[in-house]
């Protein structure tokens, strides 16, 4: 008999990142086109040039990132918010984290920044990206708050590059390290 409160296998953990952020990805290009704004120029900028650019840009953020979560790791919010995605997450194979890097990355920098900054603002996005990530919910605090300044970086990338690389990449590389490193901590 399946126990409903164990977590997920990898395969399970990939099937169903594929089929949600499918689902929000749709949800964020839908958005898009409903505000005229073209989908290419929009993820990947207008030149060649601006692709490395940008793309560095990202990878590095995202570095940042993953090192000011390994920084925080010792802090007993952060060693929470820790045990409570190793919780939901389990312990997932490296395809599952990358299953789950791109498709979240992907996905919610889509719907976020591609479809609801430009029409709702950087500020009001980064709150609704972090409230994606938790809600109100007092044990999911930490992660809230960690994803609403993530929402921020992300966004100011959307905004300084005027494309979606950039964000997408820091995303990517922030969900891939941490969800690595979570896979490997002893709980």
């Amino acid at each position: 008999m399946l126990d409903p409160d164990a977590p997920p296998t990898s395969a399970a953990l990939s099937v169903s990142a594929l089929i949600i952020y499918a689902l929000v990805t749709l949800m964020g290009l839908v958005v898009m086109r409903w505000q005229d704004i073209e989908v290419v120029p929009a993820v990947f900028g207008a030149s060649d040039a601006d692709l490395r650019v940008h793309a560095a840009l990202g990878i590095g953020a995202g570095l940042a990132l993953v090192g000011v979560t390994r920084a925080l790791s010792g802090w007993a919010p952060m060693r929470a918010l820790e045990e409570l995605v190793r919780e939901s997450l389990g312990r997932p194979g490296s395809v599952a984290i990358i299953v789950l890097a791109v498709t979240s990355a992907v996905g919610e920098e889509i719907l976020f920044r591609g479809a609801l900054q430009p029409l709702l603002g950087f500020w009001m996005t980064a709150l609704l990206f972090g409230l994606m990530h938790g809600g109100t919910m007092r044990r999911f605090r930490a992660w809230v708050v960690f994803a609403i300044l993530a929402g921020l970086l992300f966004g100011a990338l959307a905004s300084f590059t005027g494309d979606l690389l950039a964000p997408t990449l820091c995303h990517f590389t922030v969900n891939y390290f941490n969800l690595h490193r979570l896979a490997r901590l002893e709980p």
